[in-house]
C-alpha cells in the first residue's frame, strides 16, 4: 500500500523555479558582500561605490518575485499564463545577471553602446511584464473570494502607479535641505503648496 504525497505535483511549483532562486541568492549575496569592499581606485564602500549594492538589491527584488510566485503557486490557475510567468522570471533573472556582468567587465559605458546595460533594461522590463501577468492570473480568484478587498487593493495599486509615474516624470531636486517653495514644471507640487514659479 502506497501513501500519496500530501501535496500533488500539480500544485507544486516547478523545481527549476526554486533552483534558479537559490542560485540567484548566491549572486545577490556576493554582490552585497562585495559592496563592503573598497574599490581599487579608492572609492569607499557603500557611500561612493553603489553599483554592487544596486545590482544585488535589484536581483533581490527579482528573487522576491520568484519567492512570492512559489508561495502563491497553489492559488494561481494552472494556465499558460502561469507557465509564461515562470519562464519570464527565470529568463529575466539570468539576463539581468549577464547584463550586469557584461556592463561592468566588457561593455562599460552607457546604453546603447553598453550591451550589458541594454540586457539589464530588457531583463527589468521582462520581470515587470511577468509580475503584471501574475497579478492578472491572481486577480480572478481574488475577486471571486473577496470583491471589496480586491477592489481596494486594485484601486490603491492604480493610484499609486499613477503617483509613481508622476514622480518619475516630474522629479524634484532634493539636494538642498528643506522644502522647495516651488518647482518649475511641476504643477501638482505647486498647486499642493499654493505656489507659482
Amino acid at each position: 500500500m502506497s501513501v500519496s504525497p500530501l501535496v500533488s505535483a500539480a500544485v507544486r511549483p516547478p523545481r527549476v523555479l526554486g533552483y534558479s532562486l537559490i542560485l540567484g541568492l548566491v549572486f545577490a549575496a556576493a554582490w552585497l558582500g562585495f559592496t563592503a569592499v573598497r574599490a581599487r581606485d579608492g572609492r569607499m564602500p557603500i557611500t561612493d561605490w553603489l553599483d554592487p549594492m544596486l545590482a544585488g538589491t535589484t536581483l533581490l527584488v527579482m528573487l522576491g518575485a520568484m519567492a512570492a510566485l512559489i508561495a502563491l503557486w497553489p492559488q494561481l490557475p494552472a494556465t499558460r499564463l502561469r507557465t509564461a510567468v515562470v519562464a519570464l522570471l527565470i529568463v529575466s533573472e539570468w539576463v539581468y545577471l549577464a547584463g550586469e556582468i557584461l556592463s561592468n567587465t566588457l561593455t562599460v559605458g552607457e546604453p546603447p553602446s553598453d550591451v550589458g546595460g541594454l540586457l539589464e533594461i530588457a531583463a527589468g522590463a521582462a520581470a515587470a511584464v511577468a509580475l503584471v501577468m501574475a497579478a492578472v492570473a491572481l486577480s480572478g480568484p481574488a475577486w471571486r473570494q473577496n470583491r471589496p478587498a480586491a477592489a481596494a487593493v486594485t484601486l490603491a495599486a492604480v493610484l499609486l502607479a499613477l503617483g509613481m509615474t508622476w514622480w518619475f516624470t516630474h522629479p524634484i531636486d532634493q539636494s538642498a535641505p528643506g522644502t522647495p517653495s516651488c518647482v518649475p514644471g511641476n504643477a501638482l507640487y505647486n498647486a499642493f503648496h499654493r505656489a507659482s514659479c
